[in-house]
């Protein structure tokens, strides 16, 4: 027997940035945050730049009056942010500071207001009637580069985006009613509280499946995350089943969850095998959940919100098999360039743990390659793949060494098949 649950709440996951933040959505919409936004195109109805995927995450170049800017595009956040740290440089005067409730029962945020300013994303021109301004240079270490802001749903709303992963580049384009001539799948879109929302099925390694609806968040690098009160009313995790305490980041700040596997999820007709899952440990006032960037990067999506669909074509050189970290580690990247790599936490009994690593310690090499080129993205991908076995060289209180890390199949541990 299938069973179905509506998901709608945000959650911080492991090694992730998880940049909803529901309790504080409806106090700006009131604020007029979100509202009355406009696209216009200076040339045709489209344009298409190239962007990097730090993380798997989706950093556009564009323009802010005129001024050089890097920002995420998260279809998981409801309305696009400026970072605050930034106002001054964009010259953007800030007013109106106070506190809202934001990023999790019990927390609250920093939220400051800006003028109306102009985006502009190639020959697209982008303008929300105001714009909130909220501190994010905290995220960058953990994403490995300068993030002056996020574009959210309220751009969405207003354009058909094509993101194709496989060849760095995001397309804006008129949104319209007219249909959309595509050879993928097209997934029905429900636009809940300016979240998009798509149904899924899980599959736990034994039990019944779960027909979950999930937003839709390309600001999530991971793959899948679920709130903790849905893991326990579906059993998705059995009680005997090895997990991993994870450590996380989100708007509120650092957090703790828990990682376990699936024996699979269906996404349209596409099914991966056992991905990692991320949960919260605790009950929100909703059930939520996310489909992350990692899986979404195996597609080209396009969110095609006037018809109320995902189109969903399978990427070139996509896998069904979804990487996660197989190693325990929880890196950041320290200095102006972000180049200097950093353990800032290593899961017990992990990979990494056993093989000696800790926290504080600088990672300058891995194998042959070093981390100055690979950056932070890089060192984080090289310790995905299962099955293999990897030397990280290390600084230690000015010592070097060579640590040795052997990468499981499966972490957590996987019984199989049930």
């Amino acid at each position: 027997m299938k069973r179905k649950i509506i998901l709608a709440a945000l959650l911080a996951l492991a090694g992730g940035v998880a940049t909803s933040w529901r309790w504080a959505a409806e106090w700006l919409y009131l604020a007029g945050i979100g509202a009355a936004a406009t696209l216009t195109f200076s040339a045709g109805d489209s344009t298409s730049v190239p962007v990097t995927l730090p993380r798997n995450l989706i950093l556009i170049p564009a323009r802010v009056d005129d001024r050089q800017v890097n920002l995420i595009l998260d279809s998981g956040l409801q309305f696009t942010v400026l970072n605050a740290d930034r106002a001054a440089e964009l010259r953007l005067p800030l007013h109106g500071e106070r506190q809202v409730p934001g990023g999790g029962p019990g927390h609250r945020l920093t939220v400051a207001f800006a003028r109306s300013a102009t985006i502009a994303i190639g020959d697209a021109r982008f303008r929300p009637r105001r714009l909130a301004a909220i501190p994010l240079s905290f995220l960058e270490p953990f994403i490995g580069e300068r993030i002056d802001g996020i574009i959210g749903h309220d751009l969405l709303a207003q354009a058909r985006v094509r993101i194709d992963y496989a060849r760095r580049t995001v397309t804006l384009s008129r949104g319209s009613s007219a249909p959309l001539s595509t050879g993928g799948t097209a997934l029905p879109v429900r636009i809940e509280g300016r979240e998009a929302i798509v149904d899924v099925t899980l599959f736990p390694l034994s039990g019944d499946s779960v027909v979950a609806a999930l937003k839709v968040d390309t600001g999530s690098p991971t793959a899948l995350g679920v709130d903790g009160g849905l893991v326990r009313s579906t059993r998705l995790a059995g009680s005997n089943q090895a997990r991993r305490e994870v450590p996380g980041i989100g708007l509120a700040g650092e957090s703790r969850g828990e990682a376990f596997l699936l024996r699979g999820v269906r996404v349209g007709d596409a099914v991966f095998e056992t991905p990692l899952v991320y949960s919260t440990p605790t009950d929100s006032t909703t059930t939520g959940g996310v489909i992350g960037a990692e899986l979404l990067r195996q597609f080209t999506l396009t969110f095609d919100y006037a018809n109320a669909r995902l189109w969903l074509q399978p990427a070139a050189g996509g896998s069904r098999s979804l990487d996660y970290d197989r190693s325990g580690l929880l890196l950041v990247a320290a200095g102006r360039a972000f180049d200097s790599l950093v353990v800032r936490h290593v899961e017990s009994r992990s990979p990494a743990a056993q093989a000696g690593v800790l926290p504080g310690d600088v990672i300058v090499r891995v194998d042959s390659i070093g981390a100055e080129a690979l950056r932070l993205t890089g060192v984080i991908s090289a310790l995905m793949h299962g099955g293999v076995t990897t030397t990280l060289g290390v600084v230690r209180a000015g010592r070097s060494m060579a640590l040795t890390i052997r990468l499981p199949e499966h972490y957590p541990s996987h019984p199989g098949p049930p």
